[in-house]
Formats: structure tokens, sequence, C-alpha cells
């Protein structure tokens, strides 16, 4: 668990993820095992080729049901949401590809990597809408059955002037996409919830099995 009086972009400090960090824009040497330096790959690389509004959607999470997608204008990203009918909590399920080179991660570096980037983000968001202070809680990564590769899972505690939230994050590669899937919940709810989003990973890995690695 990270403890941070308060949390801003430039005093995130990794915890778990360091040693996949210190390396998630490289891939080894094929021979060595060793990280090149910047001169020795190319420096843009494509994303890997896959056609994201043919990945099936699951209708139903739990209580929460499926109520439509957006697509970030300019982005290869497609976001999957769902609400439930007694509230305005929202699950996210974000599918983007996988960078190019990341393939050629082991899985721990790739997902780690990726949800280091994302932990940011989400962090940088709940800052500018107002959050007084951000810790992130409870990270790991998980073996999760019926998905190769591990599931990076957090939470990150916010405090803004009259509530507090906690929001969900956990994410996998199905290559070659990651999906990413969030919800921002009371305290209370957040073990109910978190269960749910490891359900959905599962559920979009089920659904797409034969699209994973191009299979």
């Amino acid at each position: 668990m990270t403890h941070l009086p308060r949390c801003t972009p430039r005093l995130l400090l990794p915890s778990l993820l360091t040693l996949a960090l210190s390396g998630c824009l490289t891939a080894p040497d094929e021979h060595t095992g060793d990280y090149p330096s910047l001169e020795q790959i190319p420096m843009e690389i494509p994303p890997a080729d896959t056609d994201l509004g043919a990945w099936q959607a699951p209708p139903q999470l739990g209580d929460y049901r499926f109520q439509g997608e957006a697509t970030l204008e300019g982005q290869r990203t497609r976001i999957l949401r769902y609400s439930h009918a007694q509230d305005d909590t929202l699950i996210n399920l974000t599918l983007f590809p996988l960078p190019g080179g990341w393939d050629t991660m082991t899985p721990t570096r790739a997902v780690a990597g990726q949800y280091g980037q994302q932990r940011q983000h989400l962090i940088e968001r709940a800052l500018r809408h107002g959050a007084q202070e951000v810790q992130p809680q409870e990270e790991s990564l998980q073996a999760v059955n019926g998905i190769s590769y591990p599931v990076a899972t957090g939470r990150l505690a916010q405090r803004y002037s009259s509530t507090t939230l906690t929001t969900l994050v956990q994410l996998t590669a199905l290559p070659p996409v990651f999906v990413l899937a969030t919800a921002s919940v009371p305290t209370a709810r957040a073990d109910d919830t978190e269960q749910l989003l490891r359900d959905a990973l599962q559920a979009m890995a089920r659904l797409n099995a034969e699209r994973l690695d191009g299979r």
C-alpha cells in the first residue's frame, strides 16, 4: 500500500511496478536478453493491428447493463459503458491496441507498464476534477482463470471537499489489445465492485477467445 500525504502527478512513486516500468518502452535482445539502447530500436513502431469494433461486448455485468459505446477522436480506443438501474455508478471497459513492440515483452512487464501509465492518467484526471488528495492503494499483479496475461489491480482513494470516492482499476492484455476496467464507487462498495470488474475481464476473454493472438 502506498501512502502519500498529497498525491500530485510529479510526486507519484511506483510501488510493485518498479521493475516492470524500468524497461517498459523497449524490447529485450533475442540473443542476450538485455535491453537495447534507444539507438538500436525504431522510434516509431505501429500499434498492433486489430479491428476494435469487432470485439464483442458482454451484454450485462452483474446488475450493470450495457448502455452503449464511444470512441475517442484521433485515437484507436473503444469504450464500453455499463450502468446500474438503482444509481448513477458507471463501469467502463476500455479497449486499445498494444503499442508497437509491446508484444515482445513478457506478460508481466507489458501489463505492469501499461497499468502504470493508466494509473497516472486517472490520477491526473481526478486532480483536474477537484480531488484534494489521491492515494494509490492495494496494487498487485494477479493470475486470473481464463486470462493468459496477469491482471494488474489497484485502488485510487480520492478525497474531495464534500465526499470521498474509490476508483477501482484493473487492466490486462488480451493480445492484440489491452482491456482496462474502471469504476468509481463509495468505499463501502469497493470489494463487490472489484470482483465485478474481474468478472468483466473474464467475460471479455471468453466472448472473444477466437480473436486472441489473431487466432
